[in-house]
């Protein structure tokens, strides 16, 4: 049985180690073939630096311990004029986590 190359792929001949001659496509794979520049699995793909993310309420970057979040809700110490300790249990006891969970 002799495999032949797909023929919607153009290929070109690569000298390889010992001037043995390898077979390799010089055309981008057909559509929904995974291509060489997508991530592959335990590849890590590095892009531009990613820009830190603002606090919607005080407009600066949410750094701790000045911003913090509880079950999704978050702490702004420029806004809250209680203290992130007492912010969290006054939640804990309003039932946030609760309704979090029940949606």
């Amino acid at each position: 049985m002799k495999i032949l190359p797909n023929p919607a792929i153009t290929y070109q001949f690569v000298t390889g180690p010992g001037n043995t001659a390898v077979l390799v496509p010089s055309s981008p794979p057909p559509a929904g073939t995974p291509s060489t520049n997508q991530k592959q699995k335990g590849e890590e793909v590095r892009t531009e630096a990613k820009k830190p993310k603002r606090c919607s309420k005080c407009g600066e970057e949410r750094t701790p311990p000045a911003h913090q979040q509880y079950m999704g809700y978050r702490y702004c110490s420029s806004v809250e004029d209680t203290p992130y300790t007492e912010w969290r249990e006054n939640s804990k006891q309003a039932g946030v986590a609760m309704n979090k969970k029940s949606n």
